[in-house]
């Protein structure tokens, strides 16, 4: 091995180090406050229970979670390779039988090396579109930039987004080479990553389309045809693939109370109103660098000197995809980096070393800021959720019925009303039943939220018998912040501290204020349990 090449192992060496420390020591304390380790995402608890039972059970996964999907018993998904292998680690560490608090140990750091594991094929696709320095360029970018590839990949959040963007990364990688080289390997191993991808998270048709794309500009056989294919792409990208996403993907475009969720607002309007923060915050100067090497991939493409058809179609439609929803820019981030990494080698080999100083310096200083503020439990929260799970009974009269593989649906003996955002902790903490979770139908997210808002005792307490809810969990957040969300869920429209507002179920009884047939069982400040009392 070379001088060069030796120095460019070792540089990229430290940049994966870097990237693992940057999202494991900003977090560490609000993960580890003490015997309880704390996740940093709301997702993260259900992927965390769907580890509890693989674990106990590995490698069989329950044919049913009866935690999720009430009234009836939610059917495992067919997309979990992330939960598996996450399992299978923890299996292999704890030598068949892992101790407890192995998994939440190991499901804590998953996130942050499977982030940190990124910055490899981000290198090596810089790397083959314009030589080593590009390669290291992306792959210092992808190391450090902010946004919402940070935020999925640090300490405890323990989602599978971040091994989306590893594999999807990966199997572009060995496209690229099976394009570049012809060589068979590459296309399986191409496929291998692409099929584990399939495998992790039901939205992979995306980089279906994008392979589909490319292939198209396959078949072109001259510089006119190619040039007219990679324009309509670009036109494409801009105009038709929103809608043709929004009608055959619509996971990739809601609409409605959908867009109460914040990651799946349009990244340039979120809440109505068109900024440029947002991306901003997630990529810098960076971004606009990227349009720029995109640009220029197309002169070269046209011009004959090098195909980048497969960069640019990749590039484009995972454009649309984050602008009709924020989620994807973590997607866009390996994007960015690539593309600006592009950008500077290119320079670099045009003798333009004063420009290329320049573009990482932009490129770099817009990222000073690289924490992200984990959203963990709070105390409220995680010492109500363990009140309820020691004192009240198992809605399956059996506390290891939780771990237990299940081969028929199981309905449960009652269940807990709360709003949808806690719908996770309250199945992964609390071994409880929620009516409602983050992928819960929206038709009973729609009955719950009418059940909150609702100010006809009769009519609430005859819900509640319906739906079998036992217990009602109300916190600070559902009558304040959250407010808005739940009344539009309910398609109402109540004005806070309006006499609307205090009449409605959650404010009545986060107040304190008796309804009948309903009485306080536990208070932690901001947080309240109560119990719905039999007849």
């Amino acid at each position: 091995m070379g001088k060069g090449k030796f120095f460019t192992l070792f540089v990229v060496e430290g940049i994966i180090l870097l990237a693992f420390l940057l999202r494991v020591i900003p977090n560490y304390d609000s993960v580890f406050p003490g015997n309880v380790i704390q996740f940093t995402t709301v997702d993260a608890y259900y992927h965390m229970y769907v580890v509890d039972g693989l674990t106990q059970n590995f490698p069989h996964l329950s044919p049913y979670l009866p935690y999720l999907g009430y009234p009836g018993t939610q059917s495992s998904p067919g997309v979990y390779f992330f939960d598996w292998l996450l399992a299978g680690i923890t299996w292999l560490i704890g030598l068949g039988s892992p101790v407890d608090g192995l998994a939440d140990r190991v499901g804590a750091y998953y996130p942050a090396i499977l982030g940190a594991l990124t910055v490899i094929p981000v290198y090596f696709i810089g790397k083959t579109l314009n030589g080593r320095f590009a390669g290291v360029a992306a792959a210092g970018l992808i190391a450090i930039m902010p946004g919402e590839f940070l935020g999925r990949s640090i300490l405890g959040s323990t989602d599978q987004h971040v091994m989306e963007t590893l594999l999807t990364t990966t199997g572009l990688l060995f496209l690229l080479l099976a394009v570049k080289h012809r060589k068979l390997c590459y296309g399986l191993l191409s496929g291998l990553f692409f099929g584990l991808y399939y495998l992790t998270w039901a939205g992979a048709l995306l980089f279906g389309l994008i392979i589909l794309i490319y292939m198209v500009t396959l078949f072109a056989k001259t510089k006119l045809i190619k040039g007219l294919i990679l324009t309509s792409a670009i036109g494409l990208a801009i105009t038709f693939v929103p809608d043709i996403l929004r009608s055959g993907f619509g996971i990739f475009y809601p609409s409605g109370a959908g867009l109460t969720t914040a990651e799946m607002q349009p990244i340039l309007s979120p809440g109505g109103n068109f900024t440029l923060a947002v991306i901003v915050a997630n990529y810098g100067f960076a971004f606009f660098l990227s349009l720029v090497a995109l640009l220029l991939m197309l002169i070269l493409t046209l011009k004959r000197q090098q195909d980048y058809s497969l960069v640019m179609v990749w590039s484009l439609v995972i454009l649309a995809a984050m602008l009709g929803q924020r989620r994807f820019a973590y997607y866009f981030a390996v994007n960015v980096a690539v593309l600006t990494g592009f950008l500077i080698g290119w320079l670099a080999q045009q003798k333009k070393s004063h420009l290329v100083l320049v573009l990482l310096m932009l490129s770099i200083l817009p990222f000073g800021n690289t924490s992200y503020k984990p959203m963990t439990i709070p105390p409220d929260w995680q010492e109500s959720l363990i009140w309820l799970k020691e004192n009240t009974p198992d809605p399956y009269g059996n506390p290891g019925f939780y771990y237990q593989l299940v081969n028929e649906p199981s309905v449960p003996a009652y269940a807990v009303l709360s709003w949808w955002d806690y719908g996770y902790w309250i199945t992964r903490v609390a071994h409880r039943v929620p009516t409602v979770n983050p992928s819960q139908d929206a038709i009973l997210q729609k009955r719950v939220a009418s059940i909150l808002t609702d100010n006809n005792d009769v009519e609430i307490l005859q819900q509640l018998e319906d739906l079998k809810v036992k217990y009602i969990v109300i916190d600070d957040q559902m009558v304040s912040g959250k407010f808005w969300a739940i009344t539009l869920w309910a398609d109402r429209t109540i004005k806070l501290d309006s006499t609307e507002y205090n009449q409605t179920l959650m404010v009545r009884l986060f107040n304190g204020q008796v309804v009948e047939g309903i009485r306080l069982v536990y208070n932690a400040k901001t947080v309240r349990i109560f119990e719905v009392v039999d007849k």
